[in-house]
């Protein structure tokens, strides 16, 4: 057949006499997104693993809080004296109580200061802070996410357009943090907040808190219904139950990315058409046209779904994860087809809710070198050298969007990746004269300016705001900056090198670092592809 494109106009049975003709070489190869597909051999998954929480400590009693904040306002008397008198004090104290609650061993007075730096943060309008201290009450405590963040809008007095936004921002990722822990009621409170003031926001923000208020019903309606072991009794009585089936499949293919687990219940729902996708994607398509065909079937999905839904979303997720898979292999036409496609496709994600590593990082605790701050943001203020530490293990296969402002001086701008247990390094506008480079270090033992995923040109622009997006996938890696790929490795060129720049050589993490760069970092996120959701490594 070769590598035309007769195949790809639409023609179903097309595709499915390519699936045929290459299913006898599909067998046995890994999934196409790194993930073993779950054993057909009737062995049953313990599933109650993927719906458990990490245990909490007890809520205080309200009297034991209101003592131990007496005690903490008498050790720190001094502070709070001069909070009293001074908004940046206030900020300071709210910063140091955030501190403090995070490596206090008393449990009784940890919780304390969290709640103590959320309500002084949120009075002097440091959102970022105020974000920090709930999510670390939420974390560490057995509370729900609408009583972390309870009262918090009523502290912030006079609010700007600009305040409200910001406010508005914090309710999103505190939404999306409370669905990674299947929190769905806290979700939809902070969701609802963040819709009803969307309008101060700008188009991209309103848009994602009105989809949350639309999808977390839906979220936890699946979770409820696939929640062992009420859905394992179901499911033991009538297997083929395909509701559950379905809401079991979903949950863990698009909420956990445990597609390995997750793939044989979606492939039993009774969502039209999920079926047969569902059917291909447990042959473990291994060439470039069946990998091209399943995406395309995911497309046609996604497209056939109502616009804005979660379905759309997940699928459109899904198309795109196997239409990279394809292109992996591609040549010639169908590579610049395939490509064409990616581009055509709608924003989406495959594995579920992006985490915010942005919050993640403390500026103090996770700085390697140079000057950083955080002010709603991260901030390098050095205009020689800095280094950022990331306190999170990625999973096998993901993005990271990072939203930046250069402010002058452009030279470089570095992120750290991992794949696996290599360490790489992609640069953006590295300065060698006289060109500027944009690719991965070392491929192949060639260095960026020497190996087939060099770009060169200027990228960036001195106080101009944009997106890159790291793509990395199990047999390749992409850097796209405002919308375009501008540089793209490929297993087929070579192996990674293992190399770091900048970061400390005993650190193997995930990190940032600028050259002779100011610049801001107005958001830091990882969504998961495959491979479960990572870690935190601290």
């Amino acid at each position: 057949m070769g590598e035309t494109l007769e195949y790809r106009a639409g023609d179903i049975s097309r595709r499915d006499f390519l699936r045929t003709a290459t299913g006898a070489a599909a067998a046995g190869v890994a999934y196409a997104t790194g993930i073993p597909v779950h054993a057909q051999d009737g062995t049953k998954t313990d599933l109650s693993q993927y719906f458990q929480r990490e245990k909490r400590l007890a809520v205080p009693s309200p009297a034991d809080v209101t003592g131990a904040i007496k005690f903490v306002k008498e050790i720190l008397k001094e502070e709070y004296a001069k909070a009293n008198r001074d908004l940046a004090a206030k900020q300071e104290l709210a910063s140091l109580l955030l501190k403090n609650a995070q490596t206090e061993e008393h449990d009784l007075g940890s919780f304390a200061m969290f709640r103590e730096s959320r309500d002084k943060s949120a009075e002097v309008k440091a959102f970022d802070t105020t974000y920090d201290a709930i999510t670390g009450m939420f974390d560490k405590y057995d509370i729900t996410m609408s009583k972390s963040m309870n009262g918090v809008v009523k502290r912030v007095r006079g609010p700007s357009r600009d305040d409200i936004a910001s406010l508005v921002d914090m309710h999103i990722r505190l939404a999306e943090h409370a669905i990674n822990a299947n929190d769905y009621d806290g979700a939809l409170s902070a969701a609802k907040y963040a819709s009803s003031k969307a309008r101060y926001a700008g188009k991209e923000v309103s848009e994602r808190a009105k989809k949350l208020v639309s999808h977390i019903p839906k979220l936890k309606a699946e979770y409820e219904l696939a929640l062992p072991p009420k859905s394992e009794l179901a499911l033991s009585t009538n297997p083929g139950d395909s509701k559950i089936n379905h809401a079991i499949g979903s949950y863990l293919c698009f909420v956990k990315g445990e597609w390995d687990v997750g793939a044989e219940f979606l492939a039993k729902s009774d969502y039209r058409g999920l079926e047969k996708v569902m059917g291909w994607e447990l042959k473990k398509p291994a060439d470039t046209q069946s990998r091209y065909s399943l995406g395309e079937d995911w497309a046609d999905l996604a497209k056939k779904a109502r616009k804005g839904s979660i379905e759309r979303e997940r699928f459109t997720g899904r198309a795109r994860s196997w239409l990279e898979a394809a292109l992996t292999d591609a040549k010639g036409l169908i590579r610049t087809h395939i490509e064409k496609r990616l581009t055509s496709l709608e924003p989406a994600t495959a594995g579920g809710i992006g985490l915010d590593l942005l919050r993640m990082i403390d500026p103090k605790r996770d700085n390697a070198s140079g000057e950083w701050s955080r002010n709603g943001q991260l901030i390098s203020t050095s205009r020689t050298t800095g280094c950022l530490k990331i306190p999170y293990t990625p999973p096998e296969e993901y993005d990271i969007t990072m939203i930046v402002k250069p402010k002058d001086g452009i030279d470089s701008v570095v992120f750290g990746l991992m794949k696996g247990n290599i360490n790489f390094v992609a640069w953006i506008d590295n300065i060698l004269q006289p060109n500027r480079y944009t690719g991965i270090q070392m491929v192949d033992g060639n260095a960026m300016t020497a190996n087939k995923t060099t770009y060169k040109g200027k990228v960036l622009k001195a106080n101009k705001t944009s997106t890159i997006i790291y793509s990395v996938r199990k047999n390749s890696v992409s850097i796209t900056v405002d919308g375009e790929v501008k540089s793209k490795y490929e297993k087929s060129h070579g192996p990674l090198g293992s190399i770091k720049v900048l970061a400390p050589a005993s650190y193997t993490g995930l990190y940032v670092a600028v050259f002779d760069t100011a610049m801001d970092i107005k958001k830091l996120t990882l969504t998961p592809i495959s491979g479960g959701r990572g870690k935190k490594s601290r």
